[in-house]
């Protein structure tokens, strides 16, 4: 007996603590053995059908999602997934995607999710797992239209992938009008013609506002060079026709002496090339947009 149970908790230390009941039998433990290892707590209930986890690894977040994909024959999906990709922490219950929805999910929550099989499913750490693109759509119904948006800013700026590997994925995910598509499709709408992703989390909310005022809508991580083509800056937010730079300034990263200097010296390496820099923070933006919107609009009538 010991043999046997040393070997199939070594292989189960292998697969992430997870141990079937099947498995465990067809090892040649008897169904008394598997039940006495069970009632003594040193394997403990998974997140599937007949699934255990190993006492050891039954506080590991990812050994429980592990149990979960594995017993019920899914996959990691939304928050979880997320977080094995390391963008967010793990949701107190599995999240698994299965191809129909279980009345008994087993300790995990299910997503049903309609022709599973034709998504970008991959294998992390011996797993089924949505990719890291799936991961981010996944989400779109879980979270609001910026909060979609910064986290696909992030992945991109991580250079975790690219805008064009995500909106294949995006595109693919929406085709049979799963939960969160009508959040992609505006985001694929919006950033189409895109050239970047903003460096600063609100630089897009100021070019929505921006653009509900009436205004064209900005560039965003405008690179402007000399007539050398030598880099002089990047800025937040540029209307590069007019010469025209909106800095967003933070408390965090602009409110100091170092900083001060540094962004006069960028203003000034600007205004040799000809363009205007008006720095604004987003303070302004909140409590005095009226007046914001009345100096960029006279700054860009003037030029």
């Amino acid at each position: 007996m010991s043999d046997l149970r040393e070997i199939v908790e070594a292989e189960a230390r292998r697969t992430n603590g997870v141990i079937q009941r099947r498995d465990a039998l067809a090892a040649g433990m008897t169904v008394a053995q598997v039940d006495r290892r069970v009632r003594r707590g040193q394997w403990r209930k998974g997140c599937g059908p007949a699934t255990y986890l190993l006492a050891e690894m039954a506080e590991d977040p990812f050994a429980r999602l592990a149990s979960a994909v594995v017993g019920l024959d899914a996959v990691g999906w939304g928050a979880s997934a997320l977080a094995v990709w390391g963008l967010g922490q793990y949701p107190t219950m599995p999240i698994v995607a299965l191809p129909v929805q279980l009345r008994r999910p087993g300790g995990a929550e299910i997503r049903s999710v309609a022709a599973l099989g034709a998504l970008p499913i991959t294998s992390y750490s011996g797993i089924a797992m949505a990719s890291l693109e799936l991961a981010v759509a996944s989400m779109a119904s879980e979270r609001s239209d910026r909060g979609t948006h910064d986290l696909v800013d992030r992945v991109i700026r991580e250079q975790r992938t690219t805008w064009e590997r995500l909106a294949e994925v995006f595109d693919l995910y929406r085709r049979r009008g799963r939960p969160g598509s009508g959040t992609i499709t505006r985001l694929l709408e919006e950033r189409s013609g895109e050239g970047s992703v903003p460096l600063s989390i609100w630089s897009r909310d100021v070019k929505k506002l921006l653009a509900d005022a009436g205004f064209n809508a900005p560039e965003m991580e405008w690179r402007v060079g000399d007539e050398a083509g030598r880099l002089v800056a990047q800025v937040d937010l540029a209307y590069p026709a007019a010469k025209y730079a909106i800095e967003l300034d933070s408390v965090a990263f602009h409110l100091n002496r170092q900083a001060f200097v540094e962004d006069r010296r960028r203003d000034a390496a600007l205004a040799r090339v000809g363009w205007l820099s008006r720095r604004f923070t987003w303070d302004q933006f909140r409590d005095e947009l009226d007046l914001v919107l009345a100096t960029i609009r006279a700054d860009l009538a003037a030029r």
